[in-house]
This record gives C-alpha cells, structure tokens and sequence, in this order.
C-alpha cells in the first residue's frame, strides 16, 4: 500500500528526531532556554504567530524544497504553494489550540496518565474525526483543479474511504502515534514550536523520498 511505502521511513526517522530533541530540551540548559523563549514568542504572537509558524513551516519552506526538486508542474506554482501554505496556517492555528484545550482539560503535566490520554485524544479523536477527513476533502479538491464538481463525479463513498480515507490514517498512526507521546511530553509552551521543526523535517524527508512526478506534498503525507 502506497501510504505504508511512502511513510515506512519517516515512521522511523521521525520518532528518533523527536526523542532527541526532547532527550537535548530536558538535558541541555541552553536548548531548554532557546526553546522557552521560542514558546514564549509564540504565546505573545497568540492565534497569528500559530497562523505564521504553520504556514512557513509546514507550507511554505516544504513547497519551496519540492520545486528545488523539480516536482512542481509547470504554471501550477502559485496555486498550489497558496493552497498549501493557507492549509498548514489554518491546520497549525487548529494544532496550537487543541494542545491548549488538551492542557485545560487534563493540566500541563508530563505524567504518565495526562500524556496516554492527550495521545489517544489526538489520534483516535481529533485525527479521525476532523483533521483526517478534513485533510483527505481538500486534498482531492487540490488534486482535481480546485473543483467541487470534478470531485463530486470523480469517485464514491466507498472510493472515496478506501482510496483516500484510510491511507490518511495509516500514514498518520505510522508516523505520529509514536511521535506524540513525546511531544505532548513537554510543557505546553514548546510543544507547538517543536511540532513544527519536526512537521517540517517530516514533509522534507517524505518529499525528498517520493520517486513520482509532480507535487509530492500529499493527503496521505500531511495529516497531522
């Protein structure tokens, strides 16, 4: 299956970049430092600098890397870096919040019970109910020119489910089930700013990974 091949490596890679930077944040005072300041610029900025750090991160800086590699098609580069950018800002606006309400809910605490329930939450909740789906309908939309009525007529339901749906969760519990009981082990501040590093090294590697022609930066890559 094309979502298991396409992730299988960063399913790897990801974790261990996430271990080692919370592993460097726990352990190096000057990281730790680095980092509090990144999040306290983030909850000064509130809902736009969230708006920013997704779009860049997560939009822009990976859409650049993809036409460096020459998988952009021709006369399409406005459009779809436009697409992308405003689909990661307004996922990275959504993003910040959930962690915020998860923290209201269950505290900003890295115990062992707090962190299990904010996982499943995020990935068994919020991932199947909203962000997959979401992520799934607009990437189709992307794919047929931006139009309702091409995806209306292009496949059904069940098409739709096993063509698009379920690769989007595959892709998300390989990469990200692993991954989130790490993040959501931090402290509320930097959870969001190491997310982001850690999305835009996730859509790089899966880009520079990818063997097929034109955009690179899929459904079945982004959901998160």
């Amino acid at each position: 299956m094309t979502a298991v091949r396409v992730n299988a490596v960063p399913a790897v890679v990801i974790p261990l970049l996430c271990l080692l930077l919370v592993l460097s944040y726990f352990y190096s005072q000057p990281v730790q430092a680095f980092w509090e300041q990144v999040g306290h610029l983030k909850e000064e900025g509130g809902i736009v600098a969230s708006f920013l750090a997704g779009g860049l991160f997560g939009g822009v800086a990976p859409f650049l890397f993809s036409l460096l590699l020459g998988r952009v098609p021709k006369g399409k580069g406005f459009g779809l870096c436009l697409f992308l950018t405003l689909f990661m800002a307004w996922r990275g606006m959504e993003v910040n919040l959930l962690y915020q309400i998860l923290a209201q809910w269950w505290g900003d605490t890295q115990s062992v019970d707090v962190v299990v329930k904010k996982v499943l939450f995020d990935q068994f909740v919020w991932s199947v109910t909203w962000s997959g789906p979401t992520t799934a309908v607009l990437f189709l939309w992307r794919d047929h020119g931006f139009s309702w009525k091409s995806v209306k007529s292009s496949m059904g339901v069940k098409g739709f489910l096993k063509e698009r749906l379920l690769p989007v969760y595959l892709a998300t519990w390989m990469t990200w089930l692993p991954t989130m009981p790490l993040v959501f082990s931090l402290p509320l501040a930097v959870q969001f700013p190491i997310f982001c590093l850690i999305l835009c090294f996730f859509v790089l590697l899966i880009t520079a990974l990818d063997d097929e022609k034109g955009v690179s930066i899929n459904d079945q890559e982004l959901s998160v």
